[in-house]
């Protein structure tokens, strides 16, 4: 089902483009506690613009890899987000224009250790992964510099909860983001 929404939303889509995000934050939040990464390293950073109208939808992904050696050996850590913005735009003209919306994701963390002794041999390894679910309502001014490229800043109000029925922990947090939006069609 969601080939089929992205491929129609593709083709029937008024304006198409890219976006980058860049979350000047960093904070000092539960999956920051966890994980030893910064929290700005969890959303997603890189998007594709359909807008349509008034409307944009915008799917998101966001990836990070962490390698660390050390005397006793050595950690993997990867981070990948996939996420999804819907959002409602106030008015798609050259100028200001505020927009709000909401803003899904999932962030699954995985972490590999291979432990060494004091000669370097293999002793044993570790692994784990986690997945967190996002939801995000969010409101933001987009400034059109021209009909091909904007600026905006966006607040989000950020609600986390793990996916293992295990972990009692979740989280809220307002986060702001700036985008870099570039329209080609």
């Amino acid at each position: 089902r969601l080939i089929i929404i992205l491929f129609t939303s593709i083709l029937f889509a008024q304006s198409q483009g890219i976006a980058i995000s860049i979350n000047p934050n960093g904070g000092l939040s539960a999956l920051t506690m966890m994980t030893g990464v910064s929290g700005s390293l969890f959303d997603p950073t890189f998007y594709y613009v359909h807008k349509f109208g008034k409307i944009k939808f915008e799917p998101a992904v966001g990836f990070i890899g962490v390698n660390q050696e050390s005397d006793y050996g050595d950690t993997k850590m990867s981070i990948m987000t996939i996420g999804l913005g819907l959002l409602m735009q106030k008015s798609d003209t050259t100028g200001l224009s505020p927009y709000y919306g909401l803003r899904l994701a999932r962030t699954t963390i995985s972490e590999e250790v291979n432990y060494n002794d004091e000669y370097d041999d293999y002793l044993d390894s570790d692994s784990d992964s986690e997945s967190a679910l996002s939801i995000a309502p969010v409101y933001g001014l987009e400034y059109y510099v021209n009909k091909h490229f904007s600026i905006s800043g966006e607040l989000q109000l950020n609600y986390f909860k793990p996916e293992d029925d295990d972990d009692d922990i979740t989280q809220t947090e307002i986060m702001s983001k700036l985008f870099f939006r570039f329209y080609f069609k």
